[in-house]
């Protein structure tokens, strides 16, 4: 997909159809999702070049609702 600025995102899908790479053209960031057996996004990993990968973990109620995001090394991103 290219936007009106001209940056281009481009995206790949896994076998059922959810996002599984997200690619930034403009700052060659990539983001690459897991997913549990619910569906939701269970991981997320975050490259750039030229950085320390980063990575998060998303953690959900019995309702499915997204109650935290936590970076694997510890910090705490949200909490619902």
């Amino acid at each position: 997909m290219t936007y009106g600025n001209g940056s281009y995102v481009s995206y790949t899908y896994d076998n059922q159809n959810r996002v599984k790479t997200v690619k930034y053209q403009d700052t060659l960031t990539t983001v690459t999702y897991d997913y549990d057996y619910l569906g939701n996004i269970a991981r997320a990993r975050v490259t750039q070049p030229g950085k320390e990968p980063a990575a998060y973990k998303y953690e959900y109620d019995t309702l499915g609702r997204l109650i935290r995001c936590v970076q694997t090394e510890g910090n705490e991103v949200v909490q619902h």
